[in-house]
């Protein structure tokens, strides 16, 4: 194994097999929308229609090619984020969270407090795709934790494990074809 900081756990019972500091901080860059799938998904309802402001196709990074004033599902923005890593899909999530255009950081203290009710006490947000590595920082063990409650999501379970996905915008006009390269 090549990581410098890594854990195996068993998914039942949390029991690590094999790890390397698992419980250093380390910024965690795009492992960070599995959280941002996690709070999505409990406080935005699936079939939301999202429209586009002009800020996430403007992110940063891998991108799902979101365009200002699009409408698209809450769904299919879980999806571009999960199976495409769409930077773009995770700041139109917290967008949708906010309410509010451009403001995202609403949406990243509910994934702080995410963090608290879930006891990663080493782990803390900066933004909804991991772009600040600056703030955005957790450990292994912690992210192991995390990727074993998304995948206890039957919804976000099936998602990460689609290979490909085309989705288009509510009115058809648009098409996002995502590849999972995971």
């Amino acid at each position: 194994i090549y990581a410098k900081q890594y854990v195996l756990l068993d998914a039942e019972t949390s029991e690590v097999i094999v790890s390397s500091g698992a419980d250093t901080p380390i910024p965690i860059a795009s492992t960070t929308k599995m959280t941002t799938a996690l709070v999505a998904l409990n406080k935005l309802p699936l079939d939301k229609a999202v429209t586009i402001s002009a800020k996430p196709p403007l992110v940063q990074g891998s991108k799902i090619g979101l365009r200002a004033g699009e409408s698209i599902t809450v769904r299919d923005l879980i999806r571009g984020l999960l199976i495409y890593s769409g930077n773009d899909a995770a700041f139109a999530l917290a967008e949708a969270f906010a309410n509010q255009p451009g403001d995202y950081q609403r949406f990243v203290e509910e994934m702080n407090k995410f963090a608290r009710q879930h006891y990663l006490v080493n782990t803390v947000y900066g933004d909804p795709a991991g772009l600040d590595d600056l703030t955005g920082r957790s450990t292994a063990r912690e992210l192991a934790n995390v990727a074993r409650l998304l995948l206890r999501e039957p919804f976000l379970a099936e998602t990460v494990t689609t290979p490909e996905l085309t989705v288009t915008s509510i009115d058809g006009q648009i098409t996002h074809q995502f590849k999972n390269t995971n």
